[in-house]
């Protein structure tokens, strides 16, 4: 990845937009395939490369025409750093989704709920190797010494913005609820302090406390 094309490339990965839109219609498709190089057909987060997939039609879906032309088709790829960049920010993303959908719902409950089990898969302890496996796969020993000081800074960032949403999720979450759910709450505060402990063996920073 050269670093004068970090910027250009991260756009490319964390858009959250598929296809052009005319309103609800939608003329562009993606997908994603997950891959290894150099003949290897297992490997751990820095062996997985990610080949992404943009196909446009000659026409707009939903349609009363079952099937249109492609007529443009675009191959992207991107290196291991840059996928779990991406799996990091989709999970932050997540984050902010629900805290800004709480004050736009009537179903407050719900979007409670559904905010708790965002926040669970982020921060409980049984669930954040991935966040530890990224750095566990780019910043621990030799695997730091590879990465470019650009890229460095940009994988600090993008924990560094994680655990800041994770924290004002938390403390949103505490506003909200009632007392029977004030232990599942301390369990989320648990996790975050164990995986601030974690990140900070990784990160030359100062990670947000709640």
């Amino acid at each position: 990845m050269e670093n004068e094309d970090v910027g250009s490339r991260r756009e490319q990965i964390f858009s959250l937009t598929t296809g052009s839109r005319r309103e609800h219609a939608f003329d562009r498709f993606v997908f994603d395939t997950p891959f290894t190089k150099f003949d290897k057909s297992q490997g751990g987060l820095e062996d997985q490369w990610k080949r992404r997939t943009i196909l446009q039609t000659e026409g707009c879906f939903p349609s009363l025409v079952n099937r249109f032309m492609v007529i443009k088709s675009e191959f992207l790829e991107f290196s291991p750093l840059e996928n779990a960049i991406g799996m990091i920010e989709a999970r932050t993303a997540a984050l902010q989704d629900e805290l800004e959908k709480l004050y736009s719902s009537i179903d407050h409950c719900q979007r409670v709920s559904n905010l708790e089990r965002v926040l669970q898969g982020s921060v409980a302890v049984q669930v954040n190797s991935g966040i530890m496996g990224v750095c566990t796969a780019f910043l621990s020993g030799e695997a730091a010494t590879r990465l470019s000081q650009l890229e460095l800074q940009l994988l600090f960032n993008t924990l560094l913005e994680f655990m800041a949403v994770c924290k004002r999720a938390i403390k949103v979450h505490d506003r909200l609820i009632t007392e029977e759910d004030r232990d599942f709450h301390e369990q989320l505060v648990t996790g975050f302090g164990s995986l601030r402990e974690e990140l900070s063996c990784y990160i030359p920073a100062n990670l947000p406390e709640l």
